[in-house]
């Protein structure tokens, strides 16, 4: 099976250069959309080795919008982006990109920013392996699980309960509940468990 590079960019001239990048780097099977449906259409239907996105496609935020989609398909992406500004990068943190590049890049820069993302997206799905099995074995419940996903990337409780719609207090119950579920008495000695 072929791993196809996706390549969302409104400039053919920049996506030529990317795709030309792609290819130097060993990417043979490169297909580049330059609409927000196409692009979203390709995403639903097809796992991608890797996506590049541009933020603004089009005059508007539309990769942000891709980037959910892939991040909800599993598929590791990374912006390729003029916009730097706060507020884009905010935005562009909420989805979780596996890497941020500003324009204008050089073939490094695309190559680093791939190779990052992809090491990334592997580290995490190891993680998220070691996760199902860690509440297997424990009999986690699916609320408990998902503090736990939370639990694993640092965040506190206060970040936990505005993430899930929560309280504190029930995060800090559901944790108690996996503290005895596990025989632990701390998030570091939990973390252990299952990082």
């Amino acid at each position: 099976m072929k791993e196809t590079v996706l390549i969302v960019e409104d400039e053919q001239i920049i996506a030529e250069t990317l795709r030309q990048m792609l290819k130097s780097f060993g990417y043979t099977d490169v297909l580049v959309c330059s609409d927000l449906i196409t692009a979203k259409q390709n995403i639903n239907k097809q796992q991608f080795k890797v996506v590049l996105l541009d933020i603004n496609i089009e005059g508007n935020m539309e990769g942000l919008i891709l980037g959910k989609a892939c991040k909800e398909r599993n598929i590791p992406f990374l912006y390729v982006t003029s916009y730097s500004d706060g507020v884009t990068l905010a935005a562009a943190k909420e989805t979780l990109p596996g890497s941020y590049v500003t324009k204008p890049f050089t073939p490094r820069d695309i190559r680093v920013a791939v190779e990052l993302t992809l090491m990334h997206h592997e580290s995490h799905q190891r993680n998220t392996d070691k996760l199902i099995k860690f509440i297997r074995e424990f009999d986690i419940s699916p609320r408990e699980g998902e503090i736990l996903s939370y639990l694993a990337e640092n965040k506190t409780n206060k970040e936990i309960a505005e993430k899930l719609f929560l309280s504190a207090n029930t995060v800090k119950f559901h944790l108690s509940n996996v503290f005895a579920k596990t025989n632990t008495k701390s998030r570091k000695e939990l973390s252990q468990l299952f990082l």
